[in-house]
């Protein structure tokens, strides 16, 4: 944020596509809301080995102000940008719930994913590793609720819906930190979850023990 601090004008807009639903916020307390559209990525399937990449989708990224009925005119503008690029893009008309729905399903995929070493297929033919990922989802959707976010189940099955579509050798992006042995995003995954289950007096047994279990992987890094 400081490095950018040193390009921003009056017309500048900070698009974060990091995970979770903390950037924002501290982009809006750094910048100022003025200055700040939220972002993230769905549908995005590859995988990189090596220096190879391989891509089955290049995913879409939804992103706006807040909230965008109507879209603002710097929205539509930024639109107008990404379009002009040939970026798959779309407004999310409430982007708070948006970026809550994509933490559902990293919260459940990646971090099940991460600690079970498991590429889609085998994901999706795991019994262990579905059940572990609707109950960590389910506590996402306890603690959302009480952050004011309308997650509901049928978010749950959206995104099952959407694991299906994905190739059975494609690996979620935690999975590949993991196994190049970098740093993972628990902190915007699980931790947070965790951190907000606090907060709310609501328990999150099962983020707690992918987050330990994450802790120990990467502490066999070092």
């Amino acid at each position: 944020m400081e490095t950018v601090s040193l390009h921003i004008n009056s017309e500048t807009q900070i698009v974060s596509l990091l995970n979770g639903v903390i950037s924002e916020q501290a982009l809006i307390e750094r910048f100022g809301e003025a200055h700040v559209m939220y972002g993230t990525c769905f549908g995005l399937d590859s995988y990189r080995v090596g220096h190879d990449i391989f891509l089955s989708s290049p995913g879409t990224i939804h992103f706006g102000k807040r909230t965008n009925t109507p879209p603002q005119p710097a929205v539509l503008r930024l639109r107008a940008l990404l379009e002009a690029a040939q970026i798959p893009c779309r407004i999310g008309e409430d982007m708070p719930l948006v970026l809550w729905r994509k933490l559902l399903v990293n919260v459940g995929m990646n971090q099940v994913s991460a600690v079970l070493r498991l590429p889609y297929g085998d994901f999706r033919r795991s019994a262990l590793a579905m059940r572990w990922m609707r109950q960590a989802q389910q506590e996402v959707i306890l603690v959302a609720r009480q952050e004011g976010i309308a997650l509901t189940p049928q978010d749950q099955q959206l995104w099952e819906q959407q694991l299906l579509t994905l190739s059975d050798a494609g690996r979620s992006s935690m999975l590949q930190d993991v196994l190049a042995r970098r740093k993972t995003e628990v902190e915007l995954y699980g931790q947070t979850i965790c951190r907000l289950g606090e907060k709310h007096h609501i328990p999150t047994p099962v983020n707690a023990m992918l987050c330990e279990k994450i802790a120990g992987i990467e502490n066999e890094y070092l």
